[in-house]
């Protein structure tokens, strides 16, 4: 909820989100779990308690919100812009990033071959998913009765 205003921006998902620090020349990758999905949202806003909690260490000093990892090595320098907010710029589109089995997704797509379904999230045909190479391909009943011939 928005304190200012009290207005609401419903959360429609929740998975696994990709966000590129920038370090210069550089920027380097941090996954975080569990993040909520708000699309009446316009930002990608990351709570700085959310970062303290995994261990993540923050300081801001001359204009620049330094992050470090656990381990101690910096991750981001991200400067200060409009408003006193520190801002990431990144390209159109979301890093929301959704990990389910192949089978889950073969479903999805109207039951097409779970090769065909493999190549287009290869070749970023679908976005926003990212297949579990843990998860054991099944069978599809259903993609078994379609390929039957009579």
């Amino acid at each position: 909820m928005n304190a200012a205003n009290k207005q609401q921006f419903p959360a429609i998902g929740m998975g696994s989100m990709v966000i590129h620090m920038p370090l210069g020349a550089v920027s380097l990758e941090i996954t975080l779990e569990n993040v909520l999905y708000a699309p009446a949202v316009g930002y990608t806003l990351v709570l700085l308690g959310t970062l303290d909690s995994l261990g993540y260490h923050m300081s801001i000093d001359a204009g620049h919100l330094e992050i470090t990892s656990p381990a101690g090595s910096v991750i981001a320098c991200i400067p200060q812009m409009v408003h006193g907010l520190y801002c990431i710029s990144h390209e159109e589109g979301s890093y929301a990033v959704e990990v389910i089995s192949i089978m889950e997704l073969h479903c999805c797509t109207g039951h097409i071959a779970p090769a065909s379904v493999h190549k287009l999230v290869e070749d970023g045909l679908v976005t926003e998913i990212a297949l579990d190479p843990e998860l054991h391909k099944e069978h599809c009943d259903m993609y078994i009765y379609a390929c039957v011939t009579r």
